[in-house]
């Protein structure tokens, strides 16, 4: 058994996580400085703690993480969301305490993080990957555009795609704000289906592995419904991703399925909902300990959907197509409703209310709002 710490425990994906390794027998924690948080009032949470905000309050943060670590006599802790980032950076004082934190130095996951970096990593392993370039300065931008016909923008460090521009006019391009602080990347557009994976390695070994098409999302980018397939290709491109990098931690990539290939278009080097698909059965917790050797893939015989998310995004975006949708969102299980531990079902509606207000307060969307006090964008504002 292993005293576990999860971090990010407002992602229904660390509460999936949460259950699983709770069912396995392990004592878990979660700590967060969203309240209330899905993991935090689950039945499966044996303590939940509140952390300050890593992107405000950066080195209060590390230090009150580092006494949680101490005084609960924690063995394994895992970062889920974007304080991953946060917790990188400061790993080393973090594992002064015994506890073993499982995720790669901030320069690798900067690597993979960066979407300029990310493509140029491709190339160097002869993957395939779309023409891709980066901006700090709006002239150069606009000056460069008339020699490409369909393109892509976006942030380098962004997340659920919610500023991507796919196809712009180029009216909406000149009021962008591009600078050294906030670069944008330049890429070719793609035409082709979306898919997602999730995945597991330790020392550039695949461990764990799970691949879902995009059907539905909030907004451009985030999934919130889910069905496993096999994709050998794209396990394939992954693991080599891995290997190549010695990384250690959970790591998650969007691929675009274009002119017969298997596009990564970008990398997320943290937990994502592809954690959905795992059932106790698949024995996920092992894939995080040293011991285990053979690869676990997801089980999942039925589909997942966030029901709220499916309600507040999907049903807009989809009405024209509504029979389909309803067929959909019947024969999937929500994740969050559990009758055994239903708490989190409720305190879904208690964190939308707190991140709705807070983005409201700070003129965000509701997206943006969701993850304003752990953004990691490339740089550090120490605190």
């Amino acid at each position: 058994m292993q005293r576990v710490l999860f971090t990010g425990g407002r992602s229904p994906a660390t509460l999936a996580l949460l259950r699983l390794f709770a069912q396995a027998g392990h004592h878990c924690q979660v700590a967060e400085s969203l309240q209330p948080s899905l993991a935090g009032a689950s039945r499966y949470c044996a303590k939940n703690h509140r952390l300050p905000p890593p992107r405000q309050q950066t080195g209060a943060f590390i230090a009150r993480l580092k006494a949680l670590l101490l005084h609960e006599k924690i063995d394994l802790l895992i970062p889920t969301c974007e304080e991953t980032f946060y917790v990188s950076r400061f790993m080393r004082e973090l594992e002064s305490t015994g506890c073993r934190v499982f995720t790669s130095s901030i320069d690798l996951l900067t690597h993979l993080h960066s979407k300029y970096q990310f493509n140029q990593l491709l190339r160097t392993l002869k993957l395939p990957a779309p023409e891709t370039e980066r901006f700090d300065n709006l002239e150069q931008l606009l000056a460069r555009l008339p020699e490409w016909q369909a393109y892509v923008l976006k942030p380098e460090f962004s997340r659920f795609a919610s500023q991507v521009l796919i196809r712009p006019q180029l009216q909406q391009v000149e009021y962008l704000s591009v600078t050294s602080e906030q670069p944008w990347v330049l890429q070719t557009f793609l035409p082709g289906p979306q898919f997602c994976s999730y995945s597991i390695a330790q020392n550039g070994r695949l461990r764990a592995h799970s691949v879902y098409p995009t059907r539905y999302t909030a907004g451009q980018g985030a999934t919130i419904y889910f069905e496993a397939v096999q994709v050998p290709e794209i396990e394939a491109i992954v693991a080599k991703i891995v290997q190549s990098l010695d990384y250690t931690g959970q790591i998650s990539f969007d691929f675009l399925f274009s002119d017969g290939l298997y596009y990564p278009i970008e990398c997320n080097p943290r937990t994502t909902t592809g954690t959905f698909l795992f059932q106790p059965g698949d024995q996920l917790p092992d894939s995080f300990l040293p011991e285990q050797q053979a690869i676990i893939y997801a089980a999942a015989a039925q589909p997942v959907s966030l029901t709220l998310a499916m309600l507040l995004y999907a049903l807009p975006q989809h009405l024209l197509q509504l029979p389909a949708l309803l067929r959909d969102m019947h024969k999937a299980q929500d994740p969050l409703w559990q009758l055994a531990d239903f708490a989190p079902f409720l305190a879904q509606f208690g964190m939308l209310g707190q991140t709705f207000w807070r983005a409201k307060r700070q003129g965000l969307s509701l997206l943006a709002g969701s993850t304003h006090d752990i953004e990691w964008n490339g740089f550090w504002h120490e605190s």
